[in-house]
């Protein structure tokens, strides 16, 4: 099953994550009692994002898990990430460029929704049985591509395809399925 999405990022999403997360870093207390306040800052450094956090799809990379958002109007845009030794949906095998090595330049007109989708699931699906070790018509796991949309495709010059792993039973599954063999 594939599901029709962009990587291109949805802005107000990624505005809005990015604003809870630096007023969470940052919290400030004050108490009247003989005029006193007491100010408490605590500053967070992070290198990779967040475990558990709401991010753009668009900032997902290969070997990370993640599950679906809880609101359907934002699926197509936004993942909640897990660790992968946690439970989890999705883990990310794959990202390619539609057109291969060689991919349309800049202002190259959208070539259509079933062409970009078609390209991306055959991108997924090559790269299938190398990542999970049996071919993907005989395995447990199932395909979910995310492709450039008509406007990401316009608007940032997007030809990212995304391909990530789930269990066909939609059942969420704990470490890699790399090498899974089934």
């Amino acid at each position: 099953m594939l599901f029709s999405g962009s990587v291109a990022a949805s802005a107000r999403v990624v505005a809005v994550v990015a604003a809870a997360a630096a007023l969470a870093a940052t919290t400030a207390c004050t108490s009247s009692d003989e005029g006193a306040t007491t100010t408490t800052t605590r500053a967070t450094t992070t290198t990779s994002i967040p475990q558990s956090a709401v991010v753009s799809i668009a900032a997902v990379k290969v070997a990370e898990c993640f599950d679906p958002v809880p609101a359907p109007d934002q699926q197509p845009f936004a993942v909640v990430m897990r660790p992968c030794d946690d439970r989890h949906i999705y883990e990310v095998y794959a990202e390619k460029q539609f057109g291969g090595d060689e991919p349309p330049p800049a202002g190259a007109a959208y070539p259509g929704s079933l062409a970009v989708s078609n390209a991306a699931e055959a991108a997924c699906i090559e790269d299938f049985p190398a990542f999970i070790g049996v071919a993907w018509e005989a395995s447990t796991f199932d395909v979910q591509a995310w492709w450039p949309s008509e406007r990401s495709w316009a608007d940032a010059t997007d030809r990212r395809i995304l391909c990530a792993v789930y269990q066909v039973t939609g059942s969420a599954t704990r470490g890699t399925a790399r090498g899974r063999n089934e």
